[in-house]
């Protein structure tokens, strides 16, 4: 479990700061600039989702990582959709504001990302205290493949709007995954409680 924790780990930081690095080197550093901003405030907004996860740190692993111990999947469906609103609201802004286009646009397509980063966020507390390491690192290892090789065919072109699109397409692969293991998929009683 440790070496799979470890890769995860560093498929994490690739995940969240490959796809910048990526596109500074295949685009322009103000393309990196404008979606490294967009990325920021989306990884920020998704946080509190995994805070909000969090909050159920000790009834989980009371109840040995059981599902219906951990946060509900209506609340956090509410969560993310206002995450997804707030980015709308500040691509909607910068608009108005006379912003450069590529720059808003990052942001209003960012937006999905908002809600299912803020999904899988909260949903990664499940995984972790189910022990599901090697899970997550398998979905965090295609999740960044993905991204990588999606921004490396459209980021030349189409730049942090592109990047943005790919992100879009990635996050979908991992929210999926993450809720479904979490909420709808086998076993979610998954080991005996863990006494306190």
């Amino acid at each position: 479990n440790t070496a799979a924790i470890l890769v995860e780990s560093i498929g994490g930081v690739a995940y969240v700061q490959g796809d910048v690095l990526l596109l500074a080197a295949l685009a322009s550093s103000s393309a990196a600039g404008y979606y490294s901003l967009g990325t920021m405030v989306v990884w920020s907004l998704a946080a509190l989702g995994q805070m909000y996860g969090y909050t159920f740190h000790e009834s989980l692993r009371r109840a040995g990582g059981r599902r219906t111990a951990g946060p509900p999947l209506a609340v956090g469906l509410v969560l993310a959709t206002f995450m997804s609103v707030c980015m709308l609201i500040g691509g909607v802004g910068l608009m108005l504001l006379g912003a450069d286009r590529a720059f808003w646009l990052i942001f209003l397509l960012l937006a999905p990302v908002a809600f299912l980063g803020t999904l899988s966020s909260m949903s990664s507390v499940g995984l972790i205290m189910q022990h599901r390491d090697r899970f997550r690192m398998v979905v965090t290892i295609l999740c960044v493949t993905l991204k990588l090789a999606l921004i490396a065919a459209v980021s030349s072109r189409h730049g942090g709007p592109g990047a943005a699109v790919a992100f879009i397409i990635s996050d979908i692969l991992m929210a999926s995954a993450y809720t479904w293991a979490v909420f709808s998929g086998p076993g979610y009683t998954y080991r005996e409680p863990v006494e306190p």
